[in-house]
Parts: structure tokens; sequence; C-alpha cells
């Protein structure tokens, strides 16, 4: 089986509207090319019934697998995403998903059978900042379908070859929990351990090697990343990476065990 890591996005409760906001999420591949993903349901109270969706981004071989869980089913693409003309424009490549059921069912609670979309966009060449819709499902009876709007933009990204992190006074939240650390933490890497969940260790080293995947940012005094649909934030008194700046950063989940408390620490390679 492929080495995967999974961005799993947050779900938004459905609003009365004609168009409900489901889930949504950022991810970002090698050649710095970040992906706004927005996924509506359309109408939102068509028939009277609402699915009940879940989902995410996985990537592995530098590729981005998108999918869509609908109680044992799971509808997916792929997305392939190279800037050109010196970043003005993204070429992308929209196609089957290529990852085996046991590859998305991981993720979920159910062993899941995979289905194809109905049509994949032949979309080549989009101007950066530009959004595009892939339509995921559609309900043949009452016409409501879930669709993603993807948002594609090729931004200047930068790695840290071998730069350690600093959180002066940190205060960190993970959904609706906040934890609040007086002291002063040094080292290579950030580690949260959130209950129920694990312990997920970020840097802004790309230690490929060890099992690392893109999974948000460090921008000045603030870390932002989303991990299984739950946004975490970090925010320091003072730059986090020396001379602050915005970096990508790596995580890797090491361990199932989250503890009873919401807790942040550093650590050394």
């Amino acid at each position: 089986m492929r080495n995967v890591k999974a961005i799993l996005f947050l779900g938004f409760g459905l609003l009365q509207a004609q168009q409900a906001s489901v889930m949504s999420g950022v991810n970002s591949v090698e050649n710095g090319v970040f992906v706004n993903y927005r996924t509506l349901l359309e109408p939102a109270a068509a028939g009277g019934a609402v699915p009940r969706l879940s989902g995410g981004v996985i990537t592995a071989r530098q590729a981005i697998h998108r999918y869509v869980q609908v109680g044992e089913s799971a509808f997916g693409y792929d997305l392939a995403v190279v800037p050109v003309n010196g970043g003005k424009d993204v070429q992308i490549r929209i196609g089957p998903l290529t990852l085996t059921p046991e590859e998305v069912s991981q993720f979920s609670s159910k062993t899941l059978r995979m289905a194809p979309l109905n049509k994949y966009p032949n979309v080549t060449t989009v101007r950066s900042g530009s959004t595009i819709e892939v339509e995921i499902l559609r309900n043949a009876a009452t016409g409501q379908r879930v669709f993603d709007l993807l948002t594609l933009t090729v931004e200047a990204t930068r790695v840290a070859a071998d730069w350690g992190m600093r959180l002066v006074a940190p205060v960190a939240t993970a959904g609706k929990l906040t934890a609040k650390f007086p002291a002063t933490l040094t080292g290579d890497l950030v580690t949260v351990r959130v209950p129920q969940m694990g312990l997920l260790t970020i840097g802004v080293h790309a230690l490929r090697g060890r099992g690392y995947q893109r999974v948000g940012e460090v921008d000045g005094k603030v870390i932002r990343v989303q991990w299984s649909g739950t946004d975490i934030e970090v925010v320091s008194a003072e730059n986090i990476v020396p001379g602050g700046g915005k970096w990508t950063l790596y995580g890797r989940v090491t361990s199932n065990n989250g503890g009873a408390e919401l807790q942040v620490g550093t650590t050394d390679l």
C-alpha cells in the first residue's frame, strides 16, 4: 500500500438556503499551487432530505486525491496541477480517483465502495486565482447535487533548511478546546496532543523519509493546521520561525492516544 496522508475537511452545519456549504479546506502541492476547496449542496433542502457527507483529501506520491463519503460509498477524483507562464496560470487535469478502496477506507469507520463521477471537467489551463466546478454526485429524483468549487492559486513558498521553532506563551485551540501555556518552548518540531485524536508533530522541515506531509502553514506568530476535520491553531507572543514570514508546515500523526487535555510542546530531531 502506498504511504498516504489524509487531510480531512471541517464540516459546517447545513443552512436552509438555495446553496449550503458542506465542507471546506485548503491543500497545497510541492510546486506552490494552493487549492482552496468549498463543497456545496444545491438546493439545500431539495426533497426535504439532507445527505450525511464527510470527506477529505489524501496526498500520495505528490498527487491530490479528493473523495466525498456518502454512507458506505465514496465518490472522488484525482487532481493534478502545475504552474505555467511564470505562475500566472495553472495547468490542471481532473480524472478518476486512482486510490484503492482500502486506501480510502483507512480514514473511515466503514469499508467503502468506490464510485466514479458522472463526468470530469475538461479543463486544461486556468488563470491563477480562478475557480472551477467539479460535480461529485447528483440525485436524479430530486435534482439535488453536491459539487466542489476549486480555487487555484500560485503562491511563492519557502522551505526552511534547518530552522527550529520557538513558542512564547503559546495559546492553542483545537475545535472548541483552548489551552494556554505560560512557558517559552523551543525545538526543531512542535507537538500538539488533542484528546481522542492523538499526537500531531509538525515543523518546517520536509522530512519525507519519515512520513511527513504538508499540513498547513506558520505565518509570523500563528500556526494553522487542519487535522481530521479539526482546525488547530497555535498563537505565540513572538515570531515562531526566526525572522518571521510565512512558511510551509509538514506533519505526521505518531500516536492515537490523545490523552485527556489539549497539550502543546516541542521536540528536537
